[in-house]
């Protein structure tokens, strides 16, 4: 199974260029910025600071069926892959309101990870 993932995505590597792959996460952060963005007028440093924030979160958030949102997110691996109940409670409306796929995505793990102990 890992051979035929490697093939696979050796050959997409050999069938994409760089600009295409630029043009492509343009566009997904251009999509993510108009449906996320929190605007903070006469305060800029506050502003970056939230829009950080904002990216970590997108960033963070897993998008399959097998993880959620890591308890470091971007900061680091200190937990080991853990994933906490608090993801939901503090991460949650975030994506709820802005990213529904990725927030039933989220619970479906947690729903996952609790039912299997």
């Amino acid at each position: 199974m890992l051979i035929n993932i490697l093939a696979s995505l050796d050959n997409y590597i050999r069938n994409t260029s760089f600009n295409s792959e630029l043009m492509a996460s343009a566009q997904v952060w251009q999509t993510f910025w108009l449906h996320s963005d929190v605007k903070i007028d006469g305060d800029p440093v506050i502003q970056s600071c939230i829009r950080f924030n904002l990216f970590e979160l997108n960033q963070s958030a897993g998008r399959d069926e097998f993880t959620s949102i890591p308890a470091k997110g971007l900061t680091g691996n200190g937990y080991g892959g853990q994933f906490f109940w608090d993801t939901e409670i503090f991460m949650l409306p975030f994506f709820v309101y802005t990213e529904p796929t990725i927030a039933k995505k989220t619970i479906n793990v947690s729903v996952s990870h609790a039912a299997n102990g």
